[in-house]
């Protein structure tokens, strides 16, 4: 399989995948309102797990979590924004039936 320079085997541009988006309002929302329940979250687990290498893992495994919330909202606003700048496709007409 040939790739060009600037494509991945995953569909997307490889120039665009660490692109900095800044996020539009809906996005600062959507990741504050998500932040708010992390926090809680942290609160709960500070306060019902003694400080110990299972404590602490759970902590990092709940900050990867949030950075990957920052990473899904990144994408859905990308997928949002482009969404919105595409024009629809042209319907079109379904293929002829061949009976056999």
């Amino acid at each position: 399989m040939s790739m060009s320079p600037h494509q991945s085997d995953y569909g997307e541009p490889m120039s665009n995948r660490f692109d900095y988006v800044k996020y539009d309002d809906k996005a600062i929302a959507d990741q504050a309102q998500i932040k708010e329940a992390f926090i809680v979250l942290e609160e709960l687990i500070v306060k019902k797990l003694r400080p110990s290498r299972p404590g602490h893992l759970v902590i990092t495994k709940l900050e990867e979590a949030y950075m990957w919330v920052g990473k899904a909202i990144r994408d859905e606003q990308l997928v949002r924004t482009q969404a919105l700048t595409q024009e629809p496709a042209p319907a079109q007409e379904d293929p002829p039936r061949q009976d056999s």
